[in-house]
């Protein structure tokens, strides 16, 4: 006795396959947003695993916290950047110097799962000296 074999229309399976597909690659609960102006309490490249943290992370303390953009889960006083995001250092650079000068800054940020370097915090995508 064999069971019977149900067939679904080509073109209904190649819809349901194509959105399979894009749930499956794209990160449903990742966001991008802006915030600013903020100023940078301080700013650490961390050296060694420990407390949670990869080698090789950036971590600002944003001074006095900042407003989480719209649609964004993270912390409002921490982000961390694993440091594949930043190969050359140049979002540091940026950073180090608006953080001597006290300049303000516009900070992109993501809660994307597959750039957190901490669960809970936002990576940085980009930053702008105001």
């Amino acid at each position: 006795m064999s069971l019977p074999v149900m067939r679904m229309p080509a073109v209904k399976f190649r819809f349901l396959s194509l959105l399979l597909m894009t749930a499956i690659s794209s990160p449903a609960a990742a966001a991008v947003g802006a915030t600013g102006p903020v100023y940078i309490e301080n700013i650490s490249i961390i050296e060694q695993a420990v407390l949670g943290h990869r080698a090789g992370n950036l971590e600002l303390k944003i001074k006095d916290g900042f407003t989480l953009p719209a649609g964004l889960t993270c912390s409002n006083v921490y982000i961390t950047t694993l440091e594949a995001d930043d190969p050359k250092k140049r979002l540091f650079a940026l950073l180090t110097a608006a953080k001597m000068t006290q300049q303000p800054l516009l900070l992109h940020i993501s809660d994307d799962p597959q750039h957190a370097a901490i669960p809970g915090r936002c990576s940085l995508v980009a930053a702008t000296v105001l």
